[in-house]
């Protein structure tokens, strides 16, 4: 009986190994995130760049309503980043964020005048964000979360025409 039993959790764990690789190696429209859909973008684009000189520039407008947009992502460096977006409070600037930088890449502690950057991470080239609040909001890039930070040039949401 007691063999029974141990080829049965045996066989449980193998059904649940195999299980978690099979969903961990679906692609990403097939996985849970499609039934909490991500915001259909407005139309309008940020083309994010990250390239082989770790320079960061980004294509697109200046200034965007609230709303939902979408960022993509051309990492040409050899470094493979991620990106994130965060909006700037309490009357800081980003001159400000450049500040806490003492060259380009070198990673700084976050400051209570950054909101919480929304991350996302390498393994996605396109993203659909939903800038909620208005205000001056810059994006990232990041080494491994915080080991290394490049900062992209702000850009500012304003408030969307309402009617």
């Amino acid at each position: 009986m007691r063999i029974k039993g141990i080829a049965l959790l045996v066989f449980i764990t193998l059904v649940c190994a195999a299980l978690v690789t099979l969903i961990l190696t679906l692609p990403p429209s097939q996985t849970s995130e499609q039934s909490n859909p991500s915001p259909q973008p407005s139309g309008i684009t940020f083309e994010v760049t990250f390239d082989e000189h770790h320079r960061c520039t980004i294509s697109g407008p200046k200034e965007v309503p609230t709303g939902d947009h979408q960022i993509i992502l051309n990492d040409l460096s050899e470094l493979k980043v991620d990106l994130a977006v965060t909006h700037l409070i309490d009357g800081h600037n980003y001159q400000d964020l450049l500040n806490l930088q003492s060259e380009p890449g070198s990673p700084f502690v976050k400051v209570y005048w950054m909101s919480q950057p929304y991350y996302y991470t390498k393994d996605h080239k396109v993203w659909n964000y939903s800038f909620d609040e208005a205000g001056e909001h810059v994006v990232l890039i990041l080494r491994h979360v915080f080991e290394g930070i490049w900062i992209c040039d702000p850009f500012q949401v304003i408030e969307a025409p309402t009617g």
